[in-house]
């Protein structure tokens, strides 16, 4: 989308949308105040790392508290949602069910697709609300 006022032209690049839940059906964390707030330990992000691109890319899963900031990190096949359920189902099998909703009160990411099913990991995700870049250009008159 490209919008123009006087000489400025302001160019809107919308992320690309999941082929899961769109952005406006996830939980957006603004509405969570006890996790926005980073009042209590148990909420973390979640990310992921591309270490180099090549043939044989090297992925990083990062899970950090949102109080603490006590960070986990995982390596994980490839950057998908396939990748990221599996460790996640994984950590979860050898803490067991209990000891891991305990230990994760809440997971919060990022729009990337490789998120767009953590709600079949964990029942309480949430999604940051989506910035969308805006990049000034002056236009020559």
């Amino acid at each position: 989308m490209t919008l123009v006022n006087d000489n400025t032209q302001i160019v809107i690049n919308h992320p690309q949308k999941g082929t899961h839940l769109t952005v406006q059906e996830r939980g957006q964390i603004q509405a969570y105040k006890e996790i926005d707030s980073r009042s209590e330990i148990g909420h973390f992000e979640i990310n992921t790392v591309v270490c180099k691109k090549d043939s044989t890319d090297n992925v990083l899963m990062v899970l950090t508290d949102r109080l603490s900031r006590y960070t986990m990190i995982f390596h994980i096949k490839d950057k998908s949602s396939d990748s990221v359920n599996k460790k996640l189902e994984e950590l979860k099998s050898s803490m067991g069910e209990k000891a891991f909703y305990q230990t994760f009160k809440s997971l919060t990411s990022d729009n990337g697709l490789e998120f767009s099913r953590l709600q079949e990991v964990h029942s309480n995700t949430y999604y940051a609300t989506p910035s969308l870049q805006v990049n000034v250009v002056q236009m020559r008159m």
